[in-house]
């Protein structure tokens, strides 16, 4: 989700641009984006209990693809705008996600260190996106790399849901682990 997540953090103005959106058409879909997040944020303890982490991460993949699918379709910035309140969604379960996981695999005297590493993998997946995403919007267009985008994120999707089947022989009863919140833990995840 990183690879995806930093085409839209980084790059999605050259594309509002290219669409002649305004700046404040720009600014505004920070706003946008920004009024859902924090609610989302300020439940994320009942979303880990009511909903799961491996949900949390279908939902923040689910949403980035339709979001950046729909983007492709926008006549101009001003459309964009009906699916900024998925980057919301997208960014605060993520987040909420991937902090969590890590909080469950690390030692609790190791805390800070665990949500480093978690930093560094982010750090690896926004290089790779922003060189490739750049690549693919040099050759074949903003269009072209945020379907592209889409398809990498859905294709995560389905080879950790894979996994997951695989890992716990369906959709079964698996054993129990806690996460640091108390959220029962999905063995794929961690």
């Amino acid at each position: 989700l990183a690879i995806g997540m930093v085409l839209v953090e980084s790059l999605l103005f050259l594309f509002f641009r290219e669409l002649n959106a305004s700046n404040f058409v720009c600014g505004l879909s920070v706003v946008v984006t920004v009024v859902f997040e924090i609610p989302l944020f300020a439940r994320s303890k009942a979303m880990l209990d009511v909903v799961g982490v491996h949900r949390l991460l279908i939902i923040s993949g689910l949403c980035y693809s339709i979001r950046v699918i729909g983007y492709t379709f926008c006549p101009n910035g001003w459309y964009m705008l009906f699916f900024e309140p998925m980057h919301g969604v997208t960014f605060a379960a993520w987040q909420t996600a991937s902090v969590e996981v890590m909080a469950s695999i690390t030692p609790p005297e190791s805390a800070a260190t665990g949500q480093a590493f978690l930093g560094i993998v982010r750090s690896v997946g926004y290089t790779a996106g922003v060189y490739g995403g750049g690549e693919v919007i040099a050759r074949y267009g903003e269009k072209t790399c945020y379907r592209v985008a889409a398809l990498i994120v859905g294709s995560g999707l389905a080879v950790n849901e894979l996994g997951r089947l695989s890992s716990s022989g369906g959709y079964g009863k698996l054993p129990e682990k806690k996460f640091a919140s108390g959220a029962a833990v999905e063995p794929s995840v961690v």
